[in-house]
């Protein structure tokens, strides 16, 4: 069966409203070329990837675009960056001397200026599910690429025919 090196496909797996899409897709290239692009709370699951992927398909120009989405009840915590704070504060106060001008900062001010009060989501993740629904999606993806793959193929291998056919009464006239 021809197979065309250009394809399309989409792979997306759900565990604890935890939501990962994968859309990948191919173009021709002589040697297997990976590029993903995803979110950096995956990164470290870069290199599983890939070999899920060199496992799967020989060669191509492949481009992966993950999703991930957590429609889960987050925990936030406000983190308090006391350092920067610290330094927000002398260097008002360096100023103040320096100017010869009362120093009217408050609490409420401080704590708007940038990272000084930040809310962040508390990780409570485990790594396994994360892998799960990777590998799921990803070779979700692939399949549903081979698919589209194997149909263009078919459709070249028509294409093909019709015109070895046309070349081939061509030769009778010459």
């Amino acid at each position: 069966m021809i197979k065309s090196m250009t394809g399309f496909g989409r792979g997306e797996h759900t565990i604890d409203n935890k939501i990962i899409t994968v859309e990948m897709k191919s173009v021709n290239h002589r040697y297997l070329d990976v590029n993903i692009r995803m979110s950096r709370k995956l990164n470290f699951l870069e290199n599983h990837i890939r070999h899920i992927i060199k496992n799967r398909l020989s060669r191509g120009k492949i481009d992966l675009y993950i999703n991930y989405e957590d429609h889960s009840t987050k925990k936030e915590v406000i983190q308090y960056n006391e350092a920067l704070a610290y330094e927000y504060m002398s260097h008002f106060d360096r100023i103040s001397t320096q100017f010869d001008i009362e120093n009217d900062i408050k609490v409420s001010h401080i704590s708007r200026y940038p990272d000084v009060l930040k809310l962040e989501e508390q990780d409570d993740d485990n790594e396994d599910i994360f892998k799960e629904l990777l590998e799921t999606s990803v070779n979700l993806a692939i399949d549903k690429m081979i698919i589209a793959r194997e149909k263009e193929g078919s459709l070249l291998k028509v294409d093909l025919l019709e015109k070895l056919e046309l070349i081939t009464k061509g030769l009778d006239v010459i």
